[in-house]
Order: structure tokens, then C-alpha cells, then sequence
């Protein structure tokens, strides 16, 4: 596995600083939203065109991230820096990023429809924006239903993503990727939606989505780098009223 070599400075540069403040931004997000299983799941960040990645660490939730709260990860699991244990499930984040030089930032949740939408292997129907996003870009993985402890397994899932944006794992949840964290968390909160409005559609009958050019220039406009980073802008602005008490977490599904 030829990865390219440390070139990003000592590790607590800028780059990590800001590295790990977003990754514990997404962190709150993501429980913020209805992601957390207890103690389960992951969220990595690439450290720059390095071989290494910043992962937060086991045995916590979502919300109990800090800055404290992270690994640098090498591509063996190894951990380079940090005091925190790195999480058992390294192996995801290791196989994605050595198979994907354009990924940047991985997000691994038991979001709780995407995991019942994976275990019935249904195609998700463009039924909504969020649904649009995915079309033929949404994988699915069934080699195993357990946690993912080995590389062998991990590669599997990396085959199941291929250039795609999304892995549904059956009976297990989600894989989102993105070239930023804020992508790759966008597409997490995105994923789940729209797995919960078609469970919810199917339920009542017959659903029909969207078809042809409205699915590419929905994903064009709607999904567009910039659209992307007003919706992570969005959800940081939520986060703040929700910690301030200003707002209740809105759970829609």
C-alpha cells in the first residue's frame, strides 16, 4: 500500500487545530440530529495529503466530543499522537482513504433509518432532494452485519463505495464520504432523511420519484459545493440556539 509520506508539518500545526475543531463541531451535529448510538460510530478527517487522519476515539458518544477527544490514526491503526483509544473500527476509515485519494473526511453512524432502510435492501427512490443526491451514487454492503475489525473486511466496504458518495451497511447503518468534513456530515444528516422519508412513503402506498435531468441538475444545484456549505453553515447556526437553549433539537422522523 503505497501511501504518500508525512508532509504536513508537526503534528498540532494549524492544520490540526482546525482539523479537530471541526471534527468535534460535526461530532455535535451529528447527535444534534438524531445520529448517536451510545458510544458507537466515527467521524475521521484526513491530515492533509498525508497517510495519517484524525479520528475521534473510543467508547464515547457524539456529544461528549471535545478537543481532547481524537487520534491521529495511521493506516496500520496505529495511534501517532493523542491519548484517546482509537476506535475498533479504524479499519473503515484506512481502507476508504487508501482506495480514495479524493476523500478527505469519513462519517460512520447507526443513524437509526438508514440502518432499518439497509437491512430491506431496497433501491432508495430519488423521492426527495436528499434522496437525489444518492442516485447511483449509494452503495450497499452485506458481507458481514458485525463491526468492521479487519482491512480484508474494510476493503470489501471500500469496494461497495467505489466512487460513490454513500455506503449503506445491512443491519448496521451508514458511510458517507466527502472531500471536507462538512460534506461528509452533510451527506450523513442527508442519508438519513431520506431513507426515513421513503420508509415513511412506502408505508402509505405507491411513491414515484424524481426522474432523468430533475435528479442531475437537483444534484447540480441543490448539492453544489456552495449549497453544501450553507448547510453545514445552517446546522452550525441550529447547534449554537440548541447549546444556548434557544431551540429544541428537532427530530422531523
Amino acid at each position: 500500500m503505497n501511501m504518500p509520506a508525512r508532509a504536513e508539518g508537526a503534528v498540532g500545526a494549524p492544520l490540526d487545530k482546525a482539523l479537530i475543531k471541526r471534527l468535534t463541531t460535526a461530532c455535535h451535529i451529528l447527535y444534534m440530529e438524531g445520529q448517536n448510538d451510545l458510544n458507537h460510530g466515527q467521524i475521521s478527517a484526513r491530515r492533509g495529503s498525508s497517510a495519517e487522519y484524525w479520528i475521534r476515539g473510543a467508547a464515547m458518544g457524539f456529544e461528549e466530543a471535545s478537543s481532547t477527544s481524537f487520534a491521529l490514526c495511521g493506516m496500520d491503526g496505529g495511534r501517532l499522537s493523542g491519548t484517546v483509544t482509537v476506535p475498533p473500527e479504524w479499519p473503515i476509515h484506512s481502507a476508504v482513504y487508501a482506495r480514495c485519494p479524493g476523500v478527505n473526511a469519513i462519517v460512520h453512524t447507526h443513524a437509526p433509518n438508514a440502518l432499518i432502510f439497509g437491512a430491506k435492501r431496497r433501491p432508495l427512490v430519488p423521492l426527495s432532494h436528499d434522496g437525489c443526491v444518492f442516485a447511483g451514487a449509494l452503495g450497499y454492503f452485506d458481507l458481514t452485519t458485525n463491526t468492521i475489525l479487519d482491512l480484508n473486511t474494510a476493503g470489501r466496504l471500500a469496494d461497495a463505495l467505489g466512487a460513490g458518495k454513500a455506503v449503506l451497511l445491512k443491519n448496521h447503518g451508514l458511510v458517507t464520504v466527502g472531500g471536507t468534513i462538512q460534506e461528509a456530515a452533510v451527506l450523513a444528516v442527508c442519508l438519513e432523511q431520506a431513507c426515513a422519508l421513503q420508509l415513511r412513503a412506502e408505508a402509505s402506498g405507491h411513491i414515484s420519484g424524481s426522474e432523468g435531468s430533475d435528479i442531475t441538475e437537483k444534484e447540480e444545484f441543490i448539492f453544489s459545493d456552495a449549497a453544501v456549505s450553507t448547510y453545514w453553515s445552517y446546522l452550525e447556526r441550529k447547534l449554537a440556539r440548541v447549546r444556548e437553549g434557544r431551540q429544541l433539537p428537532q427530530q422531523r422522523y
